[in-house]
C-alpha cells in the first residue's frame, strides 16, 4: 500500500506541472505499473499453499543453499530439514499467518551398522582354552566351557576379542561359534565387526540361509544357492520371512546372512523389520513428515505439539488476539458465545500461534473474551503435549 500511495503522489506532481501529451505518457506508464502488480500478485497467489501437505520433489531440494542437500536430494543429520527445508519453503509458498503443512521429504539416517560391516566373515569357534581364556571362576565361559542364561556372550567374546586379535583394524568382522546351554548345549553364533578400535557385537536375531533355503525358493536361488543381479535378494527374502516366521510381531528385526554372486561369491547380510504387515529391508534414505507453519515471515518446522485442558499451574500466559478469533471463525466481534466450542478453538490457536513450547513442561494460563450477554474476560489453563 505503500507503495500504491507513493506511485500516486508522484503521478499527481508529474500532471501538475507536465503539458496534456505528457499526462498521456503518464497515463500510459501507469497502466504499465498496474499490469505488472497485477503479474506479481498472480504470480503471489499461485504460491500459497492451497493444500494442508506436500511432498518435495528433486527441483526442491536444488534450490537449497546448502550444497549437500542440493546434490544429494535429501536432509540427514548433518543438514537438518529444521535448519535448510523452511528457506526452501520460503521460495516456494508465500505464507499467511496460521498455515500450515504437512511436508514429506526425504532423510538420509545412515548405513545400517548391523550389516553395513559385515561381508565375508572370518568364521572361529570357540575351543576349551578361548573359554578359560575369558575367565575360570563361578559365572564365567571357562567355568563349564560355554555360554548360557547368565553368561552372556556379549559381556565376554569382545574383551576377548581385543586380545586375540591385536593387530585387526577397523571394517574386519567375524562369524565366531560358541556352545550355549540352555537345558542341552548347542551350538550358537554371533557376528562381531571393529569399528573405532573396539569390536562391536551384532546385537540382533542373526539367520544364515541354508542350501535348503535356497531351493525353498525356487529355481532362480536355488539352482546355485545363492542370489545376484537377476535373482536380487529383496525379491525373495520379505516372502521368505513371511512363511517362515509367521508369528512375527510388529518391530522384530532380523539380520539374513546370504551368498551373492558377482564374479565371485561373497557372503552378505541385510537387516529386515517387521511392520506388522510385512517384512521390509532396511534402508539408508527414508521418507519423512514434519509439520511446518508460517509464523514470523518465514515458514518454520514445530514439534508435533498438541494443548490439552488442565488444573496445573501456569508458567505461562497467552492472551488472543483479534487475529485469533478471526482464525476460527470469530471474526465478528472477536469472542467466543459456544461454551461447547471454546476449548477446542483455543487449543487450535495455541497450535497455530505458539512456536516454542515446550511439551511435558510448559502450561499457558490463556485469557479469552466470552459473551453471555456480556463480554466478561476468563480464563483456561491448557498443558502444552507431544501429539
Amino acid at each position: 500500500m505503500k507503495k500504491f500511495a507513493l506511485i500516486n503522489s508522484i503521478i499527481a506532481l508529474m500532471i501538475l506541472f507536465s503539458s496534456c501529451e505528457d499526462y498521456q505518457a503518464i497515463m500510459d506508464d501507469l497502466e504499465e505499473i498496474n499490469d505488472a502488480n497485477k503479474a506479481e500478485q498472480l504470480a503471489n497467489v499461485d504460491k500459497v499453499p492451497s493444500v494442508a501437505a506436500y511432498s518435495l520433489v528433486d527441483a526442491d531440494y536444488e534450490l537449497s543453499t546448502n550444497e549437500d542437500v542440493a546434490e544429494f536430494k535429501n536432509f540427514s543429520s548433518s543438514a537438518t530439514a529444521e535448519d535448510h527445508l523452511g528457506p526452501i519453503l520460503d521460495i516456494k509458498f508465500l505464507g499467511r499467518k496460521g498455515d500450515q503443512m504437512a511436508v514429506t521429504y526425504t532423510y538420509y539416517r545412515g548405513s545400517n551398522d548391523n550389516t553395513k560391516y559385515i561381508e565375508d566373515p572370518v568364521e572361529h569357534e570357540l575351543v576349551d582354552a578361548d573359554y578359560d581364556a575369558m575367565g575360570t571362576g563361578e559365572d564365567e565361559p571357562g567355568e563349564y566351557n560355554n555360554f548360557s542364561d547368565y553368561i552372556n556372550p556379549a559381556d565376554f567374546i569382545p574383551d576377548w576379542m581385543d586380545v586375540t586379535y591385536p593387530s585387526a583394524v577397523d571394517g574386519e568382522n567375524m562369524k565366531i561359534l560358541y556352545e550355549y546351554y540352555a537345558g542341552s548345549t548347542t551350538t550358537r553364533y554371533h557376528l562381531f565387526y571393529r569399528l573405532d578400535g573396539a569390536w562391536h557385537i551384532v546385537d540382533v536375531t542373526t539367520y544364515e540361509l541354508s542350501s535348503d533355503d535356497y531351493d525353498s525358493m525356487g529355481d532362480g536361488p536355488g539352482k546355485y544357492n545363492n542370489f545376484s543381479s537377476s535373482d536380487l535378494p529383496e525379491d525373495y527374502l520379505p516372502t521368505f520371512l513371511a512363511i517362515n516366521y509367521p508369528y512375527a510381531v510388529k518391530g522384530e528385526t532380523i539380520v539374513i546372512m546370504y551368498k551373492y554372486y558377482s564374479g565371485g561369491t561373497t557372503v552378505e547380510a541385510g537387516e529386515y523389520f517387521f511392520d506388522g504387515m510385512d517384512w521390509e529391508e532396511y534402508q539408508s534414505t527414508i521418507p519423512t513428515t514434519s509439520p511446518f507453519k508460517f509464523s514470523n515471515g518465514n515458514w518454520v518446522i514445530v514439534p508435533p505439539i498438541t494443548y490439552v485442558l488442565t488444573t496445573d499451574d501456569h508458567n505461562k500466559e497467552y492472551t488472543l488476539t483479534d487475529d485469533d478469533y478471526a482464525a476460527v471463525g470469530n471474526g465478528t466481534y472477536y469472542n467466543f458465545d459456544d461454551p461447547d466450542e471454546v476449548e477446542g478453538k483455543i487449543i487450535t490457536i495455541l497450535k497455530m500461534s505458539i512456536d516454542d513450547a515446550v511439551p511435558g513442561v510448559d502450561v499457558y494460563k490463556v485469557y479469552y473474551k466470552f459473551y453471555s450477554g456480556s463480554v466478561d474476560v476468563l480464563t483456561m489453563n491448557f498443558a502444552a503435549i507431544l501429539e
